[in-house]
């Protein structure tokens, strides 16, 4: 039961169908034990009927007679009423199953709903019989048990058949081979149905089917209650793995009260019309009821995923119109934009045109502004070297120590002046990419000063050889070798210059043991004129670092410095592409 209950509840997505379900199951269970529970309480479903008078009959009214009648076939009656509860539910799940087909084309329902329909037929004909609505050669002491068994092993067999037959036919592709394969079942149920009904109609000594001093009293409904557990344990929970649905959970449910009608009747049974008879013809009912409560819950299915559907489809109606006007308004806005691209396209080509003259007009401006300041710097000089050669002897003290200043300011304003120039022209033109080898740069860097009576040691740790502005980098190098070396403030000097690949660029460091510098000008001295010490401690125009770092932010690079103020060491670290 609980493994029924787990398969029942696989099937996804139905929402409170799964619920349904559920509650089919337990419902089928307890009134299934129930009628047991209760004759077990003392409670009796048997039919009594009165004995017919037949001492009084003489003393009996015309009525009075009819009366007894119907006392005495009270017991049939409830059977008939029965049976044909019975086949009414068979017929109204046949035909819902043909309705299901007509809606989903799969054999599935109509196969199963014909079987559960000839069973029901078997029923009827098995009342009419018994009522003698039908000519029987049998009595019905043999008549009633037999066709009952008879009715019950069509049952069991034809609903395993009509599953079989699914199941060999499930992956059946179109129309035409779904309705020939329901019609072709159709005929052969009902073809296999009447013979059994002619042969119980037409056969005078019908076999003895009830024995009731035996424990088995009803051994001919072992057969069905046999099948019906095969059907339970094996056939049935198969089909529900390969066509999971509500209507298959419920043909195996329906084996419930299938066993339970059989065990009543085989070992409960003595007679016609007894409590275990009358039970068994009302669980046969509910067998055929949780079939078709299952094609009732599965059109409940269907209609709620209709109204999703329906929902859904009114839902991507709204959404698309909403897409449909933000589409439009999104067009509008493109066309707009797309304007804008266009006016901002040509500003742009403008600006890079003005910007394009700007830079000739600033080169140009920056050659004859160094040219013209350059000639009479020149003229400057060679007045006070003139000065110099013509009063020699003469100047003495303080006079010689201004004309030796005045030398060294116009050698710095020179010097200030190309610096300028060099700044200016950074990033206007673009050297074309080379292989540079940045340790032979170094190592040719290091070697313009071994004339300077330094001694300099310096540490190389495997510099790159990559394609990029050698020219550039050469001058980066250059400037950051030549200020560790400037700055120091010991003749011993110790630099250690490397360099490792940081995605698309290499880090460079050049670090020396010279004084440190404050934090507070870290970010000063990559400014214009900016140096640490007084001009006239050092040469210099403070424009060398500035000029780097231009030409390394050019390259898209960084350049930083690490440093404290009474700690020995400087660090430059600078970022330079790759190309």
């Amino acid at each position: 039961m609980e493994e029924v209950y787990r398969e029942a509840f696989r099937i996804k997505h139905h929402g409170q169908i799964d619920v349904g379900i559920r509650a089919l199951l337990w419902a089928t269970v307890f009134i299934s034990i129930s009628p047991l529970l209760l004759q077990q309480a003392g409670i009796d479903f048997a039919s009594h009927p009165k004995a017919f008078p037949y001492d009084k009959i003489n003393e009996m009214t015309e009525s009075a007679i009819l009366d007894a009648h119907f006392y005495k076939l009270s017991g049939a009656f409830i059977h008939s009423l029965l049976e044909c509860s019975a086949f009414i539910v068979a017929f109204f799940t046949v035909a819902l199953s043909f309705t299901h087909f007509s809606i989903k084309r799969s054999s599935v329902t109509p196969i199963i709903g014909m079987a559960l329909f000839m069973s029901g037929a078997m029923d009827a004909f098995h009342t009419l019989a018994a009522d003698r609505l039908i000519d029987a050669t049998s009595p019905n002491t043999d008549l009633i048990p037999f066709t009952w068994a008879i009715c019950r092993a069509f049952n069991s067999a034809i609903m395993i058949a009509g599953v079989c037959i699914v199941m060999a036919h499930l992956k059946s592709i179109g129309r035409g081979t779904e309705l020939g394969l329901v019609l072709v079942t159709s005929l052969a149920f009902g073809v296999a149905a009447w013979v059994i009904i002619h042969y119980c109609a037409t056969e005078a000594q019908l076999p003895q089917t009830m024995f009731p001093n035996n424990t088995i009293t009803r051994p001919w409904d072992l057969i069905s209650l046999v099948l019906f557990l095969i059907a339970g344990f094996l056939v049935f929970p198969i089909f529900h793995k390969r066509n999971p649905s509500l209507f298959s959970a419920s043909i195996w449910i329906s084996v419930i009260p299938q066993v339970a009608t059989q065990i009543h009747m085989a070992f409960g049974s003595t007679e016609l019309f007894d409590s275990h008879f009358n039970v068994a013809h009302f669980l046969k009912i509910i067998a055929y009821l949780v079939p078709c409560t299952g094609l009732l819950l599965d059109y409940v299915r269907i209609h709620k995923h209709e109204l999703q559907t329906r929902k859904i489809e009114e839902m991507a109606k709204i959404k698309a119109e909403i897409l449909n006007k933000k589409l439009s308004e999104a067009h509008d806005e493109a066309l707009i934009i797309a304007r804008d691209a266009e006016a901002a396209k040509k500003r742009a080509e403008i600006l890079a045109s003005e910007l394009e003259h700007s830079n000739q007009e600033l080169e140009q401006f920056a050659y004859v502004a160094s040219h013209d300041l350059k000639a009479p710097l020149r003229g400057i000089n060679n007045l006070a070297k003139w000065l110099e050669e013509d009063l020699k002897g003469v100047l003495e003290g303080e006079t010689k120590e201004n004309m030796d200043l005045l030398r060294r300011r116009v050698t710095r304003l020179e010097s200030l002046l190309d610096d300028l120039l060099a700044y200016s022209r950074v990033g206007q033109k673009k050297d074309n990419a080379m292989l540079a080898d940045s340790e032979k740069m170094v190592n040719d860097i290091i070697y313009l000063f071994d004339d300077q009576h330094l001694d300099l040691k310096v540490r190389i740790n495997a510099l790159p050889t990559f394609s990029t502005q050698k020219s550039a980098l050469e001058l980066v190098l250059r400037n950051l070798i030549s200020n560790a070396i400037k700055h120091h403030d010991r003749t011993e000097i110790n630099l250690d210059i490397s360099a490792k690949e940081n995605g698309k660029f290499y880090r460079f460091s050049v670090k020396d043991d010279g004084p440190g510098i404050a934090i507070e000008y870290h970010e000063r001295i990559f400014e214009m004129f900016k140096t640490l010490k007084p001009r006239d401690e050092i040469e210099g125009s403070g424009m060398g670092l500035a000029i780097i770092k231009k030409l390394i932010e050019r390259q898209g690079g960084k350049i930083w410095v690490e440093s404290q103020a009474g700690k020995r060491g400087t660090n430059f670290i600078f970022d330079w592409r790759a190309e």
